[in-house]
């Protein structure tokens, strides 16, 4: 019934609303033994550029912050956490090949700094 009424209320949304309610979901762990809710995240960003035709800079940049933020939240599950640090590699590779301007470089090289002084040596795809 709560998941019906969930359901009812995410479609009056937005599809960048959703996306972003996705990456809260991701974010607090909410389901942290499904890893389908951190792959969706992250495949959106694509769906998100090729159906609305959205920069894919921003959401690459906007889903690689979320998901490293995650990465070091010591709250959560290691194992949420490892699989964030592995699904966070993709949305930097697109900012990697969208970057267009000396800002977006200069961002890009700060989150792969970051994402390099997190320690994961056993997360997967490492």
């Amino acid at each position: 019934m709560a998941d019906e009424s969930m359901q009812e209320r995410l479609q009056g949304l937005s599809p960048l609303e959703q996306w972003r309610w996705m990456g809260t979901r991701v974010r607090l762990a909410l389901t942290p033994t499904d890893t389908t809710p951190v792959q969706d995240y992250v495949a959106q960003v694509l769906y998100l550029n090729a159906t609305f035709r959205w920069r894919l800079w921003p959401l690459a940049a906007e889903a690689a912050e979320l998901l490293m933020r995650t990465c070091a939240d010591q709250a959560l599950p290691h194992r949420w956490r490892a699989l964030c640090f592995a699904h966070a590699r993709l949305p930097l590779q697109w900012m990697q090949q969208w970057a267009d301007t000396v800002a977006q470089q200069q961002a890009l090289e700060a989150a792969l700094e970051r994402y390099d002084a997190l320690e994961f040596d056993d997360a997967p795809g490492r």
